[in-house]
């Protein structure tokens, strides 16, 4: 990520040259500015000073640090050095500027390669935005994604369920009276251990959902946030080992995958990339957050059930960049 932010720097040198000394100012007091700085070296006697949005330092990096009010009229270009906020930034200074140049470094596209948006800075998001979370949740969160759940799976006292990845159980709490024998399975011992914990009277085991499931036989089965985990080589084997734990009249749910076709969406909510943009580099972009979860796409899946005699139901997420799937054996 440095090397393209040094690299972005140095294009943005041959704009800064073109200014008298003293005349561009640099927004930010942080390690994208000391990078930005470290680029410019010689040609640092065009910067002014630097600028943030509150006066937390007389002077950073060997400048005078003020607010954008007190320099519009001293400079000729203002440089944005961040590429988080650059969007926000932006904004920020054009309810100021007159006749300032505003100089951006990154491009839209620059965004995604970067840096995938951490689970963290999501939830921060969608808890400030009232948005569908996926990180961490609330007790009252998995209440109401277990009512989802029960209302399309139908769930009754006679059948008997699985979790795929289960986690800690925190889905299964709300669902285990709704059914005959809840099980669940999970990669992480210790998350699994917390299952146990909190569902006694549940049955769960330790494994990936690559290997071939130790228990089947279930009458319906379901998956939260899981198959973004699952890399897209990995599609086709993780699709049979779930339609295969279940009876051949049994159904697979399969809730919130990140869908390629919608991706836009969610570049748009955090960055305010154009669909356009996001449609020229799909295929290109793998990773959605930088835990090692993936996009998918609707086609290949698809494409995987029908090669394999399984019923496809697409339906829309809450999620405005997720996508369910419903599964059944095509008997």
């Amino acid at each position: 990520m440095k090397e393209l932010i040094k690299n972005r720097c140095e294009k943005v040198l041959e704009k800064i040259k073109c200014y008298n000394d003293k005349k561009v100012a640099i927004y930010g007091t942080g390690e994208h500015t000391k990078i930005l700085l470290d680029c410019i070296k010689e040609y640092k006697c065009k910067v002014f000073c630097l600028v943030d949005k509150e006066l937390k330092y007389d002077n950073k990096y060997n400048f005078n640090v003020d607010i954008i009010e007190n320099v519009l009229d001293k400079i000729d270009a203002i440089v944005i050095s961040s590429y988080e906020y650059q969007n926000v930034i932006y904004e920020r200074i054009k309810k100021f500027n007159g006749e300032v140049h505003i100089i951006k470094i990154y491009n839209p596209k620059d965004y995604i390669f970067m840096e995938p948006i951490s689970y963290k800075k999501c939830n921060e998001e969608w808890e400030k935005e009232s948005k569908k979370v996926h990180g961490q949740m609330s007790f009252d969160s998995f209440k109401k994604y277990s009512e989802y759940i029960n209302s399309l799976l139908n769930l009754n006292k006679y059948e008997d369920l699985l979790d795929i990845g289960c986690g800690e159980g925190s889905i299964d709490y709300f669902l285990k009276n709704k059914c005959k024998v809840l099980s669940g399975f999970d990669f992480s011992k210790n998350k699994l251990n917390k299952a146990i914990d909190k569902n006694a009277e549940c049955k769960y085991w330790n494994q990936s959902f690559l290997d071939e499931y130790k228990y089947k036989n279930f009458n319906k089965a379901f998956s939260f946030g899981v198959i973004q985990y699952c890399k897209p080589k990995d599609l086709e084997k993780f699709i049979l080992n779930s339609v295969e734990a279940v009876k051949n009249t049994g159904v697979v749910f399969h809730m919130d995958m990140p869908d390629k076709d919608k991706m836009h969406n969610y570049y748009w909510d955090f960055y305010k990339i154009e669909k356009k943009e996001i449609e020229s580099i799909k295929d290109q972009i793998k990773l959605i957050f930088n835990d090692g979860s993936y996009w998918h796409d609707i086609n290949d899946i698809s494409k995987i059930c029908s090669k394999n005699n399984i019923n496809i139901k697409i339906v829309d997420s809450l999620s405005n960049y997720r996508t369910h799937i419903i599964l059944r054996k095509g008997y």
